[in-house]
């Protein structure tokens, strides 16, 4: 019984003394690169001050439609910057942010420093394929989306692995896919 006891507390003790991932190879691994919004729900509860919620989806052929905007890319960079980019109707870039970005556990977390400052945290569910390639990322929000002043309205992007469209590919590029 005494041995149990032993060595019981002797594993408590080092799960104790471990200090927690900040950003491990793999979680940071699976973000880089560039990602192409996917699909958006935003679910904004109490609209207007009132007992009623509201649903908003956007599928992969609406945001041209539902948002006047193309679905954005985000580049995420092996030295933690990163770059979104937000296109019209003709592919013109539009908007531009940029920042640092880090993970901690399933936060992935944005310090956006252009155009204007602002501190985002999401929280992230990635999917990876059968090879445990990555190919899709999930980020969940609560924000203040119905503009009631409260955190309360969530907001669920979905991203994927960015494909070049086919006038961007190089003719050598073809001859390996």
């Amino acid at each position: 019984m005494k041995y149990i006891f032993v060595v019981t507390a002797a594993l408590f003790l080092m799960a104790c003394g471990q200090k927690p991932k900040t950003t491990s190879v793999s979680t940071q691994g699976f973000f880089e690169g560039k990602w192409e919004a996917n699909r958006l729900v935003v679910i904004m509860h109490g609209v207007f001050g009132g007992e009623q919620d509201s649903m908003f989806t956007v599928a992969p052929n609406e945001f041209l439609s539902k948002l006047r905007v193309k679905p954005h890319t985000a580049l995420f960079n092996a030295d933690g910057t990163y770059i979104e980019q937000y296109y019209d109707e003709k592919d013109t870039v539009i908007l531009t942010n940029g920042g640092r970005w880090a993970t901690r556990l399933d936060t992935l977390s944005l310090s956006q420093v252009t155009p204007f400052v602002k501190n985002s945290k999401y929280k992230f569910i990635p999917s990876i394929d059968s090879l445990g390639n990555s190919i899709g990322l999930n980020l969940y929000q609560l924000v203040d989306f119905d503009f009631d002043g409260k955190e309360d309205d969530e907001y669920a992007l979905f991203m994927i692995r960015y494909q070049p469209k086919e006038e961007e590919k190089s003719w050598w590029e073809d001859l390996f896919s």
